[in-house]
């Protein structure tokens, strides 16, 4: 009986926060947030003869090949009622000038391309490097690709998605 009665309790608890977080979650969209932020640990290898070279950290991921640049895909994500295209902020670290490219593909619900845009780092040390696709629909998906160069010369800390 007495485990009846705990078991009880937690499963009310369980169900206490569920209902909680599920109100905080459901208030994100209506509210203030202008942005959605993924760590460069959620990237993941862009072929799949890339498993295993890149290193993942708490703090982002960096390409532990010896001498090749290699890709990643990262995610983003937008508001659906927003059609005004999609900007994304990629917060990385690199040695030199150039070492860094990214490109910022948009797809229609079929597939088929509205637009993509690449940027390069312009500096070493900790950069943003801001993309800008500017047109999307209801239905638009979009995807980040990185070139990172070799010997985790290079980190993405994280990325926005910015409304």
């Amino acid at each position: 009986m007495k485990s009846i009665t705990a078991f009880g309790f937690v499963l009310a608890g369980v169900v206490a926060s569920v209902f909680v977080s599920g109100h905080a979650l459901a208030a994100i969209p209506n509210s203030s947030v202008s942005s959605v932020i993924n760590g460069g640990a959620t990237c993941h290898n862009y072929e799949g003869k890339d498993v295993g070279t890149f290193e993942f950290y708490g703090h982002g991921v960096t390409n532990g090949s010896p001498s090749l640049s290699k890709k990643v895909i990262c995610p983003v994500t937008k508001r659906s009622s927003n059609f005004n295209g999609l900007t994304v902020r990629v917060n990385m670290d690199s040695p030199a000038a150039n070492t860094v490219s990214c490109t910022l593909y948009a797809y229609n619900w079929n597939g088929t391309s509205l637009g993509s845009k690449a940027v390069k780092n312009k500096k070493s040390g900790k950069e943003s490097l801001t993309i800008r696709v500017p047109s999307s629909t209801t239905r638009t998906y979009f995807s980040l690709v990185c070139s990172l160069p070799s010997k985790e010369r290079s980190e993405i800390y994280s990325i926005e998605s910015l409304d």
